[in-house]
């Protein structure tokens, strides 16, 4: 539920009169034998309240996929939308940039720390669980989305979106991590010389 479905799904009125040749692609676990399932049958449940049945006909569930398939997933995606609250981290949205795909978010928590260039994606300001429901936070999640698709068709926005994401890198947070582990270690070898 704090994924913000519902409020992606209010969204796409608006993205889809304005883009009708999008298609909105939910991936993931929702709704699938094992995963979820009760929430999954909730937001299928809430279908309707994407107005246009042209619009309702442009959804499609692709389901969790597996790891192999995620960077081509990522690569043939105009923009990864992760319109959720409460997020940690969002690696999604890391993986996206990787795969050189602008990507739209919450400007808080995980996804704003890693969405701070606008030209690797827009963010809306969803804090916590009420934004989800807030209807004036559904055309921000519209514009931010319509936006990302823009920067999708420029040339340059693969390279941007890629380079952004190198700083999530293994390469990069995998020497921060030895760096910082080995500092630790290094500073209880020397407590422990001390007090013997």
């Amino acid at each position: 539920p704090r994924k913000g479905g519902p409020l992606l799904f209010k969204a796409w009125n608006r993205v889809h009169s304005e883009c009708p040749e999008a298609v909105l692609a939910l991936a993931g676990p929702v709704g699938m034998a094992g995963y979820s399932q009760d929430r999954g049958e909730k937001l299928f449940g809430q279908l309707d309240v994407v107005k246009d049945p042209r619009a309702r006909a442009q959804i499609e569930f692709w389901g969790p996929g597996d790891k192999d398939g995620l960077p081509r997933w990522y690569s043939e995606a105009a923009v990864t939308v992760l319109p959720s609250v409460e997020e940690a981290f969002g690696m999604v949205l890391v993986e996206s940039l990787a795969c050189g795909t602008p990507v739209v978010a919450s400007s808080f928590d995980g996804p704003g720390e890693i969405i701070t260039d606008p030209r690797v994606g827009a963010t809306v300001a969803l804090r916590d669980w009420s934004d989800l429901n807030n209807t004036k936070l559904v055309d921000d999640v519209a514009v931010a989305i319509l936006t990302a698709i823009d920067l999708s068709r420029r040339p340059e926005t693969t390279d941007a979106c890629r380079t952004h994401a190198e700083q999530w890198s293994l390469e990069t947070i995998g020497a921060r991590a030895e760096s910082m582990l080995s500092s630790l270690v290094g500073a209880r070898r020397a407590r422990r010389k001390r007090s013997a």
